[in-house]
Formats: C-alpha cells, sequence, structure tokens
C-alpha cells in the first residue's frame, strides 16, 4: 500500500510539470492548436523510469523468550507398608518305624554220593622184532714210505750291519715371540640423545555462528499493473567461522654431543729374539756280530707206518617193539555235589511312614498405602520481548535515463529526428508520449 501511495504521488508530480511546460510553450493545454503547433517544444534528452531498489529498515518484532520457574506440586504416592502374618499348614512328616519280616533265603548244601563209572586203559605190550645193522670194524695194516727229511746243520757267520747312531746339538736360532704391552687410548664419540623443547603450533579451529537472513518471496504486479514488492522472510543461517590458534605442545629434538671416553687396551708386540734350540741328528755306525746260522741239507729216508681201513660189516639182532591194547575197566568215584536248601530268618528293617503334622509359620504381606508428598519441578514460563530485526523493503525510485536520438522516441511527434525522419513519420499513430 505505502509503494502504491509513492507511484501515484510520482505520477501526479509528473503531470503538473508536463501541463506547466505545455503552458509555458503556448495555450496552457497541449491541445495541438496553431499556437502549440508553431511553438515546438523541444525534445527531451532523457526520459524518467523507475526502478525498485531494496532499503534496509530497522522493524520491532516480539520474540517469544523463555524463563525457568520453579514451582510446587502434590502428588500423592503409593508405598508398600510390611504386615506379618501367622498362618496355619498341614505338612506331610516321614516318621521312622522298626518292623520285623520274615525273610526266605537258599543255602548250598553238599551231599557225597559214590558211584560206578566205567573208563579206558591203554595196556601196553612188548612184540620181538629181528633188526639187521651195519657195523663198521677197524682194520689195520702195515705200509713203508720213502720220504725226504731236511737235517739242520749250525755254523757260525760273521754279518756286517748298520746302526742308527742319536746325537743331540744345540743350535742357536732366531724366532719371533708376541710380547704383551698395556696402553691407554682416548678418544671421543658421537652420542645422540632426545632434548624435550617447548614449542608452539598453529591450529585451526573451525567454528561458526547462527545469523538471521532475509530472502524475498513472491513479488510481480498487481491488477493495474503496478509493481508489487516481493515478501521478506527471514531464516536462521549457520554461518561457519574459521579460526587459527596456537596451542603450547613439546616436541623432542635429536642432539649430537661428543663424549669422551679412554680404556685401557693390551697390544702385542713382534720381539726377535736369539735361543739355542737342541737339534737331534743320526748317523749311521756299521758294526759286525758273530751268529750262529742253521742251513738244512736233504736226506733220504725210510719209515714204516700203520694204516686204520673201516671195513663195513652186517649183523643181526632182535628187538622188543612196545604196543598198546584198549581194555574197559570199572572203578568207584566219590561225587560231591551242591543241593539247595530253603530256609527263613526274621529280619528287622526301619521304614518310612507318612504322617500328617499341622505347623504354623509367619507370612509377611504388603499393603498399598497412598501417601501425599509435595514435590518441586521446573517450567519454562514464556514471555513475549521485543527486539529490532533488518527487514529489507523495496522501493520505486525515478531515475532519469539519457535517450539515444536514433533509437529512443521523443516527446513531441514533431521533434526532428537526428537520423534525417521526423517523430510523426516514424510513428504514423502520432504518439504523444511514450513514457515507461
Amino acid at each position: 500500500m505505502r509503494a502504491r501511495c509513492g507511484m501515484s504521488w510520482v505520477m501526479t508530480v509528473l503531470t503538473v510539470a508536463l501541463v506547466a511546460r505545455a503552458a509555458v510553450a503556448g495555450c496552457g493545454a497541449g491541445c495541438g492548436c496553431a499556437k502549440c503547433v508553431e511553438v515546438p517544444v523541444p525534445c527531451e534528452p532523457s526520459r524518467t523510469v523507475f526502478e525498485t531498489r531494496y532499503v534496509t529498515e530497522m522493524k520491532t518484532v516480539m520474540v517469544p523468550e523463555y524463563d525457568s520457574e520453579t514451582r510446587e506440586r502434590t502428588v500423592t504416592v503409593m508405598t508398600r507398608v510390611p504386615r506379618t502374618e501367622e498362618r496355619t499348614r498341614v505338612v506331610m512328616v516321614n516318621e521312622p518305624q522298626t518292623r520285623l519280616r520274615t525273610v526266605s533265603y537258599s543255602e548250598e548244601k553238599y551231599v557225597t554220593e559214590t558211584k560206578t563209572e566205567e573208563y579206558t586203559v591203554e595196556v601196553p605190550i612188548t612184540t620181538p622184532v629181528e633188526k639187521s645193522y651195519t657195523v663198521y670194524t677197524p682194520k689195520r695194516e702195515k705200509r713203508t714210505t720213502t720220504y725226504t727229511a731236511r737235517i739242520p746243520v749250525v755254523t757260525e757267520q760273521v754279518m756286517t750291519y748298520c746302526v742308527p747312531v742319536r746325537t743331540t746339538e744345540f743350535v742357536e736360532q732366531t724366532c719371533c715371540v708376541r710380547v704383551p704391552c698395556t696402553e691407554v687410548i682416548s678418544g671421543c664419540r658421537t652420542v645422540r640423545r632426545m632434548v624435550p623443547v617447548e614449542s608452539a603450533r598453529t591450529v585451526v579451529v573451525r567454528g561458526g555462528h547462527w545469523e538471521t537472513r532475509m530472502s524475498e518471496t513472491g513479488g510481480g504486479t498487481d491488477s493495474r499493473g503496478c509493481p508489487c514488492p516481493p515478501r521478506v522472510c527471514c531464516r536462521r543461517v549457520w554461518v561457519p567461522t574459521c579460526e587459527t590458534r596456537d596451542v603450547p605442545g613439546t616436541t623432542w629434538r635429536c642432539v649430537t654431543e661428543e663424549v669422551p671416553w679412554s680404556c685401557t687396551v693390551t697390544r702385542w708386540t713382534t720381539e726377535q729374539r736369539t735361543t739355542l734350540v737342541p737339534v737331534v741328528r743320526y748317523r749311521m755306525e756299521e758294526r759286525s756280530e758273530v751268529c750262529l746260522v742253521t742251513t738244512y741239507r736233504p736226506e733220504k729216508r725210510t719209515r714204516s707206518y700203520t694204516v686204520s681201513r673201516i671195513v663195513p660189516e652186517q649183523k643181526t639182532y632182535t628187538v622188543d617193539e612196545p604196543a598198546c591194547r584198549t581194555e574197559t575197566r570199572t572203578r568207584e568215584v566219590t561225587v560231591v555235589r551242591c543241593v539247595p536248601e530253603v530256609k527263613t530268618k526274621q529280619v528287622e528293617e526301619t521304614v518310612l511312614v507318612p504322617r500328617r503334622k499341622v505347623e504354623t509359620y509367619a507370612i509377611t504381606t504388603y499393603d498399598q498405602v497412598p501417601k501425599t508428598v509435595t514435590e518441586r519441578y521446573t517450567v519454562r514460563v514464556p514471555r513475549l520481548v521485543s527486539r529490532q530485526v533488518p527487514v529489507q523493503k523495496a522501493v520505486l525510485v525515478a531515475v532519469e535515463v539519457p535517450l539515444d536520438p536514433c533509437r529512443d522516441e521523443c516527446r513531441q511527434p514533431t521533434c526532428p529526428d537526428p537520423c534525417g525522419t521526423t517523430r510523426a513519420d516514424a510513428d504514423p499513430a502520432g504518439s504523444a508520449l511514450t513514457d515507461g
């Protein structure tokens, strides 16, 4: 409504300005009379158009806020109250009782009997049998044979032989000897160790906040052709932020140090020394010895010897060969067997006899008793608070736009056209004013 009123006021101002300009130029009515035609109105170098611009205004709105309020209320709570009762019940109890019972049992009894039985016996017998066998009898015979005998002959001979004789000599000899010597050496070694270093690092912390932003919806023109301002809606938008902070921390740095050291080292040196070394040597020495030498000479001789020869001879002898004969005989045998005998005896036993028994026991029951309790609770009470909220508003503003003589239309149809024509020729309809 405010935008429409502003536009009407602008149109009224423009109409009054056009009428006043026409009155100054001619008759004051702009009706197209001879006076108005004779006195031409110069072309306007610009025209007025309306633009929609948005203006931010502060608007007071009522926003609900909530306050915490502690209140009290009475509540009925059911509590359990214990109550002890005595009751009776019948239970079955087993009582032991001793009884006598007659039991039958079987007992084994041994009975001796004599009976006659037959059995078979193998009776040995001998039968004379003639058998032949071979007997090897030795027989002696005398024989003569000639043989060659070796007769030993002992003679003395002188034998020469070589004997190694051992001699020991001391010879000077140069040798290398390792002699230990102690030496202290020192130096520096490189040691690495970790050293804590206090430092700060830069971290990026992401956060944000909520903002209320305006957005336009709707717009367009109404039935009269007037532009309608769009609706402005408020909505909460999360605006992210990125913040850089310095955070202290401890880092470990590797430090290299030169540390002196010393130690005792045993080293071996080589020295040349002269010593007497015993050397064993052998020399061959020739010696002679008288020894007895036995030689053998062959000699023919004759000798007699007895030879034993085995001669087989057949002989006969009688042998009693054993045999068996089967006979059936009779004998008396004593047999012992078991005969079962049934006897009885009295046995004492204990049995459990059930009996009813009444006993008293206590039971605890709980009664539900109502109880009034006052409790506190917190409620949120709303209240309206006025706040200033920025609102964007659409306003029509008149703006002077310069005209192009060759492209835009002039205010009067008789205005000369710099392009070589008049507005009346260009516009046969003779439009007096074209205004946006």
